[in-house]
């Protein structure tokens, strides 16, 4: 089961136990109740779109997963992973035809899933992921050839 969660601008989508429920607070911080447990999670938003997550004493920083914004701020032609995590699915092979914005990978870290899209229309040149690598922040995962 997943829960999306509009934070700022950017809509994030958590896979999570059925038995799960969550709530947004005012003031935006998360409340997750599990059982008879429950938790807040502190929600704060930086100055470039990323979102700050505290519980616990620990602090996660999270980047806006890849959207058109992000897309266009890439180097053209290479789709790199915007975190490290798994690679979940490749919707691509090499010399396939793209559009602008059309869907090519996504991945998950922390089971928040990030769905790369193409920042133009073109040909797959390069694919250097499969579903279930493991990658690192940065790794290229899909090369472009602009139409």
């Amino acid at each position: 089961m997943s829960t999306k969660w509009l934070c700022g601008q950017q809509e994030w989508e958590v896979e999570r136990d059925s038995a799960v429920t969550t709530r947004t607070l005012p003031g935006g911080d998360i409340e997750v109740q599990d059982g008879d447990s429950v938790t807040v999670v502190t929600v704060a938003h930086g100055e470039r779109g990323e979102v700050f997550l505290g519980l616990d004493g620990h602090t996660w920083r999270f980047q806006p997963a890849q959207g058109r914004r992000a897309a266009a701020r890439q180097k053209a032609g290479s789709l790199s992973a915007p975190m490290a995590g798994i690679v979940r699915a490749v919707h691509v092979v090499v010399g396939q035809s793209v559009k602008a914005y059309q869907p090519l990978a996504v991945m998950e870290a922390m089971k928040v899933m990030a769905t790369l899209e193409a920042p133009f229309a073109g040909t797959v040149s390069a694919v250097h992921a499969a579903p279930g690598d493991r990658v690192e922040h940065g790794a290229t995962l899909v090369e472009l050839e602009k139409a």
